[in-house]
C-alpha cells in the first residue's frame, strides 16, 4: 500500500454493509450526521465511509463497528432548511480502518484503501455457474416473500464488478455480505459466495416442504 491510499474520512455506521457498485439512499436526520452532510462538509462528488454495526443501534451512538468498510460516492444530495438531508450514493472501494478518531462532531477514522489484488483476475466465464445460482436462489427467495428481482439491472462486463453485483443479488443477510466484503481477493469471494448460496438454497427449500 502506498501512503496515498491512506486518508481521514467521515464514517457512517449502518446496520447493513455497503458493497462496491451498490446504490445507497440515505435519510439524514440525526444531529451528528446532519453535521457530516452539511454543505461545508460533504457535497456531490465527495466520499464518506460506511461500516457495519456489529452491536448497537444506528441512532444514538455508542455502537460497536467493524473495521472493514466501503467508501460511498455522493451522487445526489438534497438538504432541507433544518439541515436534514436526503442523498443517493454508490459503493466504491473497500477500506480498512486503521484508527478511530473522536466522534466529534461525527464519526471519523483514519483509513487505508484495501483494493483486491491486481493479479487475481477472474473472467466472466468463471462467474457463470455462480451467476445462475444467484439468480435462481433470488427467485426462490422472492417466491417465499423476499424482495423482487431487479428488472433493470445492467450487468457489468468487468468480472470484478459483476461479482459484486452477484453478491448484491444473492438473498443473504448483513453478516454474510460483510464476510464477502472482507474476502482477501475475488477468487476467495467467489468461493464463499457459492458456499453461502448453497446454504441459503437449502434453508429456502426447507420452507417449501
Amino acid at each position: 500500500m502506498s501512503s496515498c491510499d491512506s486518508r481521514t474520512m467521515p464514517i457512517f455506521p449502518l446496520g447493513t454493509p455497503l458493497l462496491p457498485s451498490q446504490l445507497l439512499p440515505l435519510q439524514v436526520f440525526e444531529p451528528r450526521y446532519v453535521n457530516m452532510f452539511a454543505e461545508s462538509s460533504l457535497d456531490r462528488g465527495d466520499e464518506f465511509g460506511v461500516v457495519l454495526i456489529e452491536r448497537g443501534n444506528e441512532v444514538g451512538g455508542g455502537e460497536v463497528r467493524t473495521n472493514i468498510g466501503c467508501t460511498a460516492a455522493v451522487l445526489e444530495i438534497h438538504r432541507e432548511e433544518d439541515g436534514k438531508a436526503a442523498l443517493l450514493s454508490m459503493g466504491a472501494e473497500r477500506f480498512r480502518v486503521d484508527q478511530w478518531l473522536p466522534d466529534d462532531p461525527y464519526p471519523l477514522a483514519r483509513i487505508t484503501l484495501h483494493p483486491d489484488p491486481a493479479a487475481d483476475r477472474l473472467t466472466i466465464e468463471d462467474l457463470a455457474a455462480a451467476g445462475g445460482e444467484a439468480k435462481s436462489t433470488a427467485s426462490l427467495a422472492c417466491e417465499l416473500g423476499g424482495p423482487p428481482l431487479p428488472l433493470d439491472l445492467e450487468w457489468s462486463g468487468d468480472p470484478a464488478t459483476r461479482l459484486w453485483q452477484l453478491c448484491l443479488l444473492a438473498p443473504l443477510g448483513a453478516l454474510d455480505r460483510h464476510q464477502l466484503l472482507c474476502c482477501p481477493d475475488p477468487t476467495a469471494r467467489l468461493s464463499l459466495l457459492v458456499e453461502l448460496l448453497s446454504t441459503q438454497r437449502v434453508l429456502l427449500e426447507a420452507r417449501l416442504q
